[in-house]
Protein backbone atom coordinates (compact mmCIF):
# COMPACT_ATOMS: atom_id res chain seq x y z
CA UNK A 1 0.00 0.00 0.00
CA UNK A 2 1.32 3.48 -0.96
CA UNK A 3 2.69 5.24 2.33
CA UNK A 4 0.21 8.38 2.59
CA UNK A 5 2.76 11.62 2.02
CA UNK A 6 1.64 13.32 5.42
CA UNK A 7 2.97 10.92 7.17
CA UNK A 8 6.55 10.71 5.14
CA UNK A 9 9.75 12.44 6.58
CA UNK A 10 13.09 12.73 5.60
CA UNK A 11 15.54 14.36 7.93
CA UNK A 12 18.99 14.01 9.43
CA UNK A 13 20.00 10.62 10.85
CA UNK A 14 20.32 10.52 14.39
CA UNK A 15 22.26 8.40 16.66
CA UNK A 16 19.57 6.75 18.06
CA UNK A 17 18.57 5.43 14.52
CA UNK A 18 21.56 3.38 13.67
CA UNK A 19 20.56 0.20 14.58
CA UNK A 20 17.86 0.75 11.84
CA UNK A 21 20.08 1.42 9.15
CA UNK A 22 21.92 -1.06 9.87
CA UNK A 23 18.94 -3.68 10.07
CA UNK A 24 17.72 -1.27 6.12
CA UNK A 25 20.98 -2.00 4.57
CA UNK A 26 21.63 -5.95 5.55
CA UNK A 27 18.19 -6.85 3.97
CA UNK A 28 18.28 -4.31 0.95
CA UNK A 29 21.37 -6.24 0.23
CA UNK A 30 20.25 -9.57 0.99
CA UNK A 31 17.09 -8.81 -1.31
CA UNK A 32 18.76 -6.49 -4.33
CA UNK A 33 22.53 -8.60 -4.71
CA UNK A 34 20.73 -12.40 -4.55
CA UNK A 35 22.40 -14.44 -7.21
CA UNK A 36 25.35 -11.01 -8.05
CA UNK A 37 27.06 -12.05 -4.27
CA UNK A 38 27.55 -14.98 -3.10
CA UNK A 39 24.50 -16.49 -0.91
CA UNK A 40 27.01 -17.41 1.59
CA UNK A 41 28.14 -13.53 1.96
CA UNK A 42 24.62 -12.73 2.07
CA UNK A 43 22.88 -15.15 4.85
CA UNK A 44 26.27 -14.07 7.01
CA UNK A 45 25.40 -10.50 6.96
CA UNK A 46 22.83 -10.06 10.03
CA UNK A 47 25.80 -12.15 11.82
CA UNK A 48 28.12 -9.49 12.13
CA UNK A 49 25.23 -6.70 13.03
CA UNK A 50 25.74 -5.97 16.25
CA UNK A 51 29.47 -5.40 15.35
CA UNK A 52 28.22 -2.93 12.28
CA UNK A 53 25.51 -0.99 14.69
CA UNK A 54 28.66 -0.50 17.47
CA UNK A 55 31.16 0.66 14.54
CA UNK A 56 28.94 2.49 12.96
CA UNK A 57 27.64 4.30 16.49
CA UNK A 58 31.38 4.63 17.17
CA UNK A 59 32.20 7.00 14.08
CA UNK A 60 28.88 9.08 13.99
CA UNK A 61 29.06 12.44 13.15
CA UNK A 62 32.78 11.89 13.21
CA UNK A 63 33.52 9.71 10.12
CA UNK A 64 35.63 11.97 7.55
CA UNK A 65 35.38 11.32 3.42
CA UNK A 66 37.92 13.50 1.69
CA UNK A 67 38.18 16.11 4.83
CA UNK A 68 34.48 15.97 5.23
CA UNK A 69 32.07 14.50 7.21
CA UNK A 70 30.00 11.60 6.27
CA UNK A 71 26.41 12.84 6.63
CA UNK A 72 23.26 10.73 6.77
CA UNK A 73 19.60 10.98 6.02
CA UNK A 74 16.87 8.90 6.91
CA UNK A 75 12.97 8.10 5.42
CA UNK A 76 10.45 7.50 7.88
CA UNK A 77 7.22 6.35 7.11
CA UNK A 78 4.46 6.80 10.38
CA UNK A 79 7.83 7.20 12.69
CA UNK A 80 9.08 3.77 11.36
CA UNK A 81 13.00 4.22 9.50
CA UNK A 82 12.24 2.21 6.26
CA UNK A 83 15.44 4.37 4.48
CA UNK A 84 18.61 6.18 4.23
CA UNK A 85 20.95 7.33 1.94
CA UNK A 86 24.61 8.53 3.24
CA UNK A 87 26.69 11.29 1.00
CA UNK A 88 29.55 13.66 1.71
CA UNK A 89 32.73 14.36 -0.38
CA UNK A 90 33.36 12.96 -3.83
CA UNK A 91 36.11 10.24 -3.44
CA UNK A 92 37.12 9.95 -6.43
CA UNK A 93 37.64 14.00 -7.20
CA UNK A 94 41.44 13.40 -8.34
CA UNK A 95 40.97 10.18 -10.21
CA UNK A 96 38.58 11.68 -12.68
CA UNK A 97 39.88 15.13 -12.56
CA UNK A 98 36.51 16.56 -10.87
CA UNK A 99 35.95 19.57 -8.53
CA UNK A 100 33.21 20.90 -6.64
CA UNK A 101 31.47 17.43 -6.27
CA UNK A 102 29.53 15.69 -3.61
CA UNK A 103 28.48 11.66 -3.54
CA UNK A 104 25.98 10.09 -2.49
CA UNK A 105 27.61 6.95 -0.65
CA UNK A 106 24.55 4.75 -0.05
CA UNK A 107 20.97 4.72 -0.67
CA UNK A 108 19.14 1.93 0.54
CA UNK A 109 15.09 1.38 1.07
CA UNK A 110 13.12 -1.59 2.09
CA UNK A 111 11.39 -3.49 -0.95
CA UNK A 112 7.63 -3.09 0.29
CA UNK A 113 8.47 1.07 0.46
CA UNK A 114 10.18 1.32 -3.06
CA UNK A 115 8.62 2.95 -6.07
CA UNK A 116 6.77 5.46 -4.12
CA UNK A 117 9.36 8.75 -4.23
CA UNK A 118 11.37 7.69 -1.19
CA UNK A 119 14.59 7.24 -3.29
CA UNK A 120 13.99 10.13 -4.82
CA UNK A 121 13.13 12.33 -1.57
CA UNK A 122 16.35 11.22 0.33
CA UNK A 123 18.18 11.99 -3.26
CA UNK A 124 16.55 15.57 -3.15
CA UNK A 125 17.37 16.06 0.53
CA UNK A 126 21.13 14.67 0.74
CA UNK A 127 21.73 16.81 -2.69
CA UNK A 128 19.98 20.12 -1.06
CA UNK A 129 22.21 19.63 2.22
CA UNK A 130 25.32 19.17 -0.01
CA UNK A 131 25.03 22.57 -1.79
CA UNK A 132 23.80 24.60 0.79
CA UNK A 133 26.52 23.37 3.29
CA UNK A 134 29.64 22.33 1.01
CA UNK A 135 28.80 24.22 -2.23
CA UNK A 136 29.08 21.34 -4.50
CA UNK A 137 27.93 22.18 -8.12
CA UNK A 138 27.55 18.27 -9.14
CA UNK A 139 26.87 14.97 -7.30
CA UNK A 140 28.15 11.61 -8.32
CA UNK A 141 26.66 8.24 -7.37
CA UNK A 142 27.70 4.64 -7.80
CA UNK A 143 25.79 1.79 -8.54
CA UNK A 144 27.00 -1.61 -9.05
CA UNK A 145 26.37 -2.23 -12.59
CA UNK A 146 24.51 -5.42 -12.30
CA UNK A 147 22.01 -3.63 -9.20
CA UNK A 148 18.50 -4.69 -10.60
CA UNK A 149 17.83 -0.83 -9.36
CA UNK A 150 20.33 0.95 -11.65
CA UNK A 151 17.18 2.56 -13.99
CA UNK A 152 16.39 4.72 -10.53
CA UNK A 153 19.35 7.01 -11.47
CA UNK A 154 18.74 6.83 -15.21
CA UNK A 155 15.34 8.56 -14.34
CA UNK A 156 16.68 10.97 -12.50
CA UNK A 157 19.02 11.63 -15.38
CA UNK A 158 22.41 10.77 -14.27
CA UNK A 159 24.93 10.39 -16.95
CA UNK A 160 26.56 7.05 -17.26
CA UNK A 161 29.83 8.50 -16.87
CA UNK A 162 32.65 6.47 -15.30
CA UNK A 163 33.64 2.89 -14.51
CA UNK A 164 35.55 1.52 -11.75
CA UNK A 165 35.90 -1.95 -9.70
CA UNK A 166 35.69 -3.32 -6.58
CA UNK A 167 36.36 -6.71 -5.29
CA UNK A 168 34.42 -8.65 -2.89
CA UNK A 169 35.90 -11.57 -1.58
CA UNK A 170 38.47 -11.97 -4.44
CA UNK A 171 35.98 -11.36 -6.87
CA UNK A 172 35.82 -8.28 -9.12
CA UNK A 173 32.10 -5.89 -9.82
CA UNK A 174 31.86 -3.47 -11.89
CA UNK A 175 29.89 -0.13 -10.50
CA UNK A 176 28.90 3.32 -12.82
CA UNK A 177 29.15 6.49 -11.85
CA UNK A 178 26.18 8.45 -12.23
CA UNK A 179 26.95 12.07 -13.06
CA UNK A 180 25.05 15.30 -12.42
CA UNK A 181 26.59 17.99 -13.48
CA UNK A 182 24.08 20.57 -11.83
CA UNK A 183 22.79 19.11 -8.62
CA UNK A 184 20.04 21.79 -7.72
CA UNK A 185 17.89 19.96 -10.66
CA UNK A 186 17.92 16.98 -8.30
CA UNK A 187 15.76 19.24 -5.37
CA UNK A 188 12.05 18.91 -5.31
Amino acid sequence: MKPDARYIVFRDAKIEDVPAIVEINIRTWQSAYKGIFPDAFLEALPDRKQDRIQATIADFGTRMVEGRIERKVVAEVNGTIVGYASYGACREVEVYGLSNVGEIYALYIYDDYQGYGLGRGLVSYAAEKLKRLEGDASLLIWALERNPYRGFYEKLEGEARFTKQFTLLDVKYEEVGYFYERIERLYD
